[in-house]
């Protein structure tokens, strides 16, 4: 049986042979010989890094040291589903506004909301509708990085905006520019991103979709970007 190395552990060589990478090899060894030079004793991680957290073992014990605990916890699955990452962009940064974090949060699927609940709350009590029970989790995970306050008005902001589509009574206010400038502004974007938004119905005005890029927002126009920003153009 041959095997390989991959970013998950070993596993079976498929039958196209493909090649192992050198960064394979070396991301378990410079990481476990961290290990060696700290001594340590105990390492927290996910369960994806078990086979760094073996090699790390094997050296310490190679240099006379004792093996470290390992404590492994579940892999958090990311907005789209897939392992949270930078990489992949679908993270819940720590950095993010209480309203936004919220929205984020709001738009993970039921099924991870459902894992969400058990590794990241002590909630217990909670609705049957998937909706009123995804907020709960948004709440408490807001309330935890923020506060209570915050959370509530995070929720608050949400019900209103998204779920009852009502704009706030004050918007921010943005200079007058063409509408890809002002997408990529608002939303600390690359112009590049900014006019993918635009040309895939993402940013409406007055209420209305617009898609092309260049166009220039009235002075006193509302500009939608995404569910969750709205501003007004001065």
């Amino acid at each position: 049986m041959r095997w390989m190395l991959s970013r998950d552990g070993f596993r079976k060589r498929n039958e196209e042979g493909k090649p192992i990478a050198l960064h394979e090899f070396l991301v378990p060894l410079i990481q476990g010989w961290d290990s060696v030079v700290v001594k340590s004793e105990v390492e927290i991680g996910g369960t994806d890094q078990l086979f760094n957290f073996q090699i790390a073992r094997q050296l310490q014990e190679a240099e006379g040291q004792e093996p470290q605990r390992c404590l492994m916890t579940p892999v958090i699955r990311g907005t789209d589903g897939r392992k949270m990452s930078k990489s992949f962009d679908n993270a819940i940064w720590l950095d993010e506004s209480p309203t936004e974090m919220f929205g984020n949060i709001m738009s993970i699927s039921d099924e991870v909301a459902e894992e969400w609940v058990g590794l990241l709350t002590d909630l217990d009590d909670f609705s049957d509708h998937p909706m009123e029970r995804k907020k709960a989790l948004a709440h408490d995970i807001v309330r935890q990085l923020h506060n209570q306050d915050e959370a509530n008005e995070a929720q608050a902001f949400f019900e209103s905006t998204v779920q009852r589509k009502e704009l706030p009574t004050e918007l921010p206010a943005v200079k007058q520019d063409t509408l890809f400038l002002l997408v990529a502004n608002v939303r600390s974007e690359s112009r590049s991103n900014a006019r993918k938004l635009i040309l895939g119905g993402g940013v409406k005005i007055d209420g209305e979709k617009a898609t092309d890029p260049l166009c220039e927002p009235h002075v006193g126009a509302v500009v939608q970007v995404g569910k969750r920003i709205a501003v007004r153009v001065v």
